[in-house]
């Protein structure tokens, strides 16, 4: 072969081979494309939202942050009020408990009767722990069940109630010591894909606010009314401890659990005239210097980190993402999907802010709906029942006030007003933003706010927000 043909067969070869090399790197390159690769993801406000406390690895460490909160009101050597409520209510920030198992612990430890340890309580007392009928008071009956009634409305006699709120005089006492405590801080719960936020079981709680409830109405009907606002004044501070820095659930059991009982009980004391004007004046004094539910913004705060804990769960865990000098190397769309969880939570949050009860509702209705990714589309992650439980607990806590401004006045003057105007500047219905519905008849009145969807139902109780003040029944003489 010819030297010029053996030039031609190498350039062939050459180019034949160059196409292949090209061939084979469009594949890679659509292959590429086509499949997940890696895209840098740094820590900003618009990713990781939070770009400090970090751990060993270099990410955001979300539980340490929510604990740093929790601790905060702590640093100046104030109680904290997690071992009472240990006690009272078993088991509390601890991994792998059941919702079951905590009630059961602290229904045990509180010695509460086997009659009243399951989800019907007091079902099945001994009818003959009850007085007999002939010696019973109808009316103060129903006024205690209406108090301290299971969840399924058996007629529970005062015999029962009676001995149920002495067995659990333990838990009583655990709880009033909590409420006077600084601040609530229990670990989070550290796991490799979800991290529990949550300090206290619900479900126990729930049984404990309806245990404080019924020994302040008790303790009022034997002539108590300051042992009564003890249990009273205990419901409203252990809510508002609570509420600050919560979880979803922490924040809706300190509103409607905690505040509203604690309203319920501070209408009743304000309309007993065994109250005296010092116990009065000592409820007004109180709670003038208890402050304000926190915003729903907290909660909203702690559910974003705790959705960012878990979108991120899958690169803590061994080994750890791969670190450049700008960021993380994690899947091409991950860095997109926490831009829009952000800004998502972003818009929710500022709509919260708004001082208009209405544009609140309408903006975060708005924010909801404008979600663009698929899985922001229309989620509202709780956002509208944080806010119903601000509502609801800010109302609690100015009717309660209210229904103490009135009574003092009666007292002074020896009838109501008729009117609200009468007695000067008073807190706003946070669900309007206007003044709260007063009814006064005889030495009984009625309040009422439009609640968080700003509607005026006349003063449903299942709709608004509405305290009555009734004079309680007196006990027989025994």
């Amino acid at each position: 072969m010819s030297s010029g043909g053996s030039d031609r067969l190498a350039l062939r070869t050459a180019v034949a081979g160059a196409a292949v090399l090209f061939g084979v790197g469009v594949a890679d390159w659509v292959i590429w494309r086509s499949g997940p690769r890696p895209e840098v993801l740094e820590l900003s406000p618009q990713t990781s939202y939070l770009q400090q406390p970090t751990s060993p690895e270099g990410w955001i460490d979300y539980a340490g942050a929510v604990d740093w909160m929790r601790r905060a009101s702590l640093d100046g050597g104030g109680a904290n009020a997690a071992e009472p409520l240990m006690r009272a209510l078993g088991p509390i920030g601890r991994p792998g408990t059941s919702a079951r198992a905590v009630v059961e612990r602290w229904r045990s430890d509180a010695g509460v009767p086997p009659e009243i340890a399951e989800v019907e309580p007091l079902r099945n007392a001994g009818s003959e722990r009850s007085p007999p009928a002939g010696d019973r008071a109808p009316a103060v009956d129903e006024w205690l069940r209406a108090r301290c009634q299971p969840a399924r409305h058996e007629q529970v006699g005062q015999a029962q109630i009676f001995d149920w709120l002495a067995k659990s005089e333990g838990a009583l006492g655990n709880l009033r010591e909590a409420s006077g405590a600084t601040g609530l801080y229990v670990p989070a719960t550290r796991a490799e894909y979800i991290t529990s936020f949550e300090r206290v079981n619900w479900l126990a709680l729930a049984d404990a606010a309806r245990l404080m409830r019924c020994a302040a109405a008790v303790e009022l009907l034997r002539g108590d009314p300051a042992a009564s606002w003890n249990d009273v004044e205990a419901m409203w501070k252990l809510g508002l401890l609570l509420a600050r820095s919560p979880d979803f659930g922490e924040y809706l059991m300190a509103a409607l659990f905690l505040w509203k009982r604690a309203l319920g009980g501070t209408v009743d004391l304000a309309a007993s005239p065994a109250t005296s004007d010092e116990t009065l004046s000592a409820m007004r004094k109180s709670l003038g210097g208890l402050g304000d539910f926190p915003p729903a913004t907290e909660p909203l705060l702690l559910t974003r980190l705790f959705m960012l804990d878990g979108l991120t769960a899958r690169f803590r865990i061994k080994p750890p993402a791969p670190r450049t000098e700008t960021g993380f190397l994690t899947p091409i769309g991950f860095r997109s999907a926490l831009v829009e969880t952000n800004r998502h939570f972003d818009a929710m949050e500022a709509a919260l802010q708004l001082p208009d009860p209405g544009q609140r509702r309408a903006r975060l209705d708005a924010a909801i709906s404008a979600g663009d990714a698929e899985l922001m589309k229309g989620k509202d992650f709780g956002a509208k029942r944080l806010l119903d439980s601000e509502v609801r607990a800010r109302s609690s806590l100015r009717l309660a006030s209210i229904a103490l401004a009135l009574e003092a006045r009666r007292r002074e003057t020896g009838m109501l007003p008729g009117s609200l105007a009468e007695l000067g500047a008073l807190p706003r219905d946070p669900g309007s933003g206007e003044s709260f519905h007063y009814a006064p008849n005889g030495r009984r009145f009625r309040l009422y706010g439009v609640g968080s969807d700003g509607r005026d139902d006349g003063g449903d109780r299942a709709k608004d927000e509405v305290a009555v003040a009734e004079e309680p029944p007196r006990l027989p003489p025994p």
